[in-house]
C-alpha cells in the first residue's frame, strides 16, 4: 500500500493558524488533483487522513466524495467548499486573505509542491504565500525550532498500521507534528484502537478519527500518498529490506547473477 505521504503542514502555534478556521479554510481549499497529476503522473492514491482503500479506512470512490477533496462536474475545485473556505476566513478575520510562507526542505520535490500550493492558495483564496526553499539540515532545524508558517513535506512509513501512520503524524510526539498539535479526541481515539482486537470495530474508531481530521481539525493538508514498492529478484544478492525507506535508493553493496 501506499508508504509516504506528502502534504502542507500548518502551525497551528503561529498567528493566522491557532484558528481552527483558518486551517479547515486551508483544508477545504487545495485541489489535491492538481498534486496527483503534477507529482504522480495521476496514479497516486488522492490525500485524505489515511490511504485511501486501506483496510482502516474508506475506499477511493468515498474519499473523492470528501468536501476539500470532490470536484465539481468540470474537475475544478468544488465550488462549495471554495465558498464556505472563503466564509470561514471572513469569519476569523481574513476576508481579504493575508500573507505568509511555505517553508520547503530541498529534496523530494517538495518546494514544487510548495509552489503549487502557493499559487492554489493565491487563486482560492488571496493568501499570498511565499515559498522558502531550504538545505534540508537547515530547514529540519527550522521545523523543531518553531521557525516556520506553513511548511511542505512529507513522512514514510514501512508498517503499513494505522498505529506507524497516527503516532508519526497526529500525536504530538509525532516525528512530523512540528508544532505539537493533539486534541484530546485524537488521543482518545488512538488510544482506544490500539487495544481494540476486533477488526470491525477498530476500523470503526479509525473511521470516526479520519472523519475527524477531514471535517473538523487537522495539523496538515495531505495532498497525495506515494507508493514505494521495492522490486525484488532472487537474482539480486545480498538485499536485504532496509529499516529506513531511503536506504532503498544505496545499491553499491548489491549484485547481480544472471544464473
Amino acid at each position: 500500500g501506499p508508504a509516504v505521504w506528502a502534504g502542507m503542514l500548518i502551525n497551528t502555534k503561529v498567528e493566522p493558524f491557532t484558528d481552527i478556521k483558518v486551517r479547515r479554510a486551508l483544508q477545504l481549499a487545495i485541489q489535491r488533483q492538481a498534486f496527483v497529476e503534477t507529482f504522480g503522473a495521476g496514479q497516486y492514491p488522492i490525500g485524505a487522513a489515511f490511504p485511501p482503500d486501506a483496510w482502516y479506512y474508506k475506499t477511493d470512490a468515498e474519499v473523492k466524495q470528501l468536501p476539500g477533496i470532490r470536484a465539481s462536474a468540470a474537475g475544478a475545485k468544488h465550488p462549495d467548499d471554495l465558498a464556505e473556505a472563503k466564509r470561514l476566513l471572513a469569519e476569523a478575520g481574513y476576508a481579504n486573505g493575508f500573507d505568509t510562507t511555505i517553508l520547503a526542505a530541498n529534496f523530494l520535490g517538495f518546494p514544487d509542491m510548495a509552489q503549487v500550493a502557493a499559487d492554489q492558495l493565491k487563486r482560492f483564496l488571496n493568501i499570498n504565500a511565499t515559498v522558502q526553499p531550504a538545505e534540508p539540515a537547515a530547514g529540519y532545524a527550522r521545523y523543531e525550532a518553531g521557525d516556520w508558517k506553513l511548511g511542505f513535506h512529507g513522512s514514510g512509513f514501512l508498517i503499513q498500521d494505522p498505529d506507524a501512520i497516527i503516532a508519526g503524524t497526529y500525536l504530538k510526539t509525532g516525528e512530523r507534528n512540528y508544532s505539537r498539535w493533539e486534541p484530546p479526541r485524537i488521543r482518545e481515539l488512538f488510544e482506544a484502537q490500539t487495544k481494540e482486537g476486533d477488526p470491525a470495530k477498530r476500523r470503526a474508531l479509525l473511521l470516526e478519527m479520519g472523519d475527524y481530521l477531514m471535517n473538523v481539525d487537522s495539523p496538515l493538508v495531505i495532498t497525495h500518498w506515494s507508493m514505494l514498492h521495492p522490486y525484488v529478484d532472487n537474482r539480486i544478492k545480498n538485499y536485504h529490506a532496509p529499516n529506513v525507506f531511503p536506504a532503498h535508493a544505496t545499491m553499491e553493496h548489491l549484485w547481480f547473477e544472471p544464473k
